[in-house]
């Protein structure tokens, strides 16, 4: 069965749907107890996700870098852990991740 990828999405005139066309998609490296604050905030944002690819636990804090401490955030585990920001929970400020080891980290972040 062929998949097809329409460029336009048909929306019915009720319909709250909320579309997007702007995408970054990026990984940082995090230095052991050193907070990276790697998303500056984006009134635009509608849409990003985070995922954990090291062996370590990484923790992100939603704010300004200062506020990024081991464990004390959103703990994203070792190996996939994952954090998702969408219409439900819509954050638009600055994003920083922390871990106590060195880690890696991918993202992606969209907006209109």
């Amino acid at each position: 069965m062929a998949i097809s990828n329409p460029l336009s999405v048909p929306q019915s005139s009720n319909s709250n749907l909320i579309t997007f066309d702007n995408c970054i998609n990026r990984s940082i490296d995090l230095a052991a107890n050193s907070p990276n604050s790697f998303l500056k905030a984006n009134s635009k944002r509608i849409y990003a996700a985070f995922v954990n690819n090291s062996a370590s636990q990484i923790t992100l804090s939603l704010g300004d870098i200062a506020g990024a401490k081991v464990g004390q955030g959103i703990l994203l585990s070792p190996y996939g852990g994952s954090f998702e920001i969408s219409s439900i929970n819509l954050y638009v400020g600055a994003i920083s991740a922390v871990s106590s080891q060195s880690s890696s980290l991918s993202f992606v972040e969209c907006s209109f």
